[in-house]
């Protein structure tokens, strides 16, 4: 039987907000434009085309994961980089990207700072991971 951990409670989830979302868009677009102005004029036409947040959402909702949590956004990441790097364009199966949330919603358990984090910077750190893994 495998031993029991005791971790502490953290909050992993936020309420989503239409105007941290587009502050966090356009902050991500000016990262990108000081490397590749190209990029960021591509990436602006995207996020204008919608809700750009909720289709990831809906991307992940398929794979058992929700946008408003933070462990959910991170395995999405994770999961997209590692796809990318191995080649591999199989569907990941629920099980698999639940596997993956609760790996890190243990990881963001055992830090303090994440902890400390309120409810905009969830959101932040969520959206910033499903923009980044929307490969």
């Amino acid at each position: 039987m495998p031993a029991t951990r005791n971790l502490p409670q953290v909050t992993l989830t936020y309420t989503p907000s239409a105007a941290p979302t587009k502050a966090n868009l356009a902050d991500f677009v000016e990262r990108i434009r000081v490397v590749s102005p190209a990029d960021a004029a591509q990436l602006e036409q995207e996020f204008a085309s919608g809700d750009f947040i909720d289709r990831l959402g809906d991307l992940m909702r398929a794979a058992g994961l929700e946008k408003n949590n933070v462990a959910d956004a991170y395995a999405a990441w994770l999961i997209s980089v590692r796809s990318v790097a191995n080649r591999d364009t199989s569907q990941t199966s629920p099980r698999m990207a639940q596997s993956v949330a609760a790996q890190m919603a243990d990881a963001f358990a055992q830090a303090p700072e994440f902890a400390a984090l309120g409810d905009a910077d969830r959101q932040q750190s969520a959206e910033i991971f499903m923009v980044q893994g929307r490969c």
